[in-house]
């Protein structure tokens, strides 16, 4: 996925998504910073790392690898996903880490 402007980063999967516009500060998840005591967060995925294309066994193996290495060093996340809306690239699978303070 290319990652600009028109890029949306989606956490979760329901009605009450945060959506993370880039230039848009998402109040929605300053709240959910301060609440939940994170310093900061960062959008991850295994996806198509490094904007190629992986098949579906790659990404079989790689987003429970990422995954896993969140948990194993205690990282929250929240399960989401980037698209790119007017592209033909896929929305993929994607994670937002949250680090506590």
């Amino acid at each position: 996925m290319h990652l600009d402007k028109a890029t949306d980063c989606r956490l979760g999967h329901t009605e009450q998504d945060i959506i993370l516009n880039f230039g848009v500060r998402p109040e929605r998840l300053v709240a959910l910073s301060t609440s939940s005591g994170v310093a900061c967060g960062a959008f991850l995925t295994a996806y198509n790392p490094r904007g190629a294309i992986q098949s579906d066994e790659a990404r079989q193996l790689g987003v429970p690898a990422l995954v896993g290495r969140l948990g194993d060093q205690g990282i929250r996340d929240i399960e989401g996903s980037g698209s790119e809306e007017g592209t033909e690239w896929p929305a993929e699978m994607s994670y937002f880490a949250l680090e506590p303070e």
